[in-house]
């Protein structure tokens, strides 16, 4: 029976719009969701404490319902640093 979950995406500040819609695209094809997600751009805004050299980020938050067998995003490629962790909306 599939949950209903919700993502909160930190991408880096700099990225394009076309490049961060694309990183969404990919890590939401690796959800296998039963439906299409809803996706809230909340955009570019300070972080709450520093990570690394960046002290901005591009939020987006994301909500979709899949099977609880699907638990993480493995990394996608070597170049991104992107790691993704989901919990359940009960």
């Amino acid at each position: 029976m599939p949950r209903t979950y919700e993502a909160v995406y930190i991408f880096d500040s700099t990225l394009e719009d076309a490049a961060i819609n694309e990183k969404i695209n990919r890590f939401h094809g690796m959800l296998r969701a039963t439906e299409q997600p809803e996706v809230a751009h909340w955009g570019r805004r300070q972080l709450a404490y520093s990570i690394g050299p960046r002290e901005n980020g591009y939020y987006v938050v994301s909500k979709f319902s899949t099977e609880p067998t699907t638990r993480t995003i493995a990394r996608s490629d070597a170049s991104s640093p992107t790691r993704g962790r989901f919990f359940p909306r009960d």
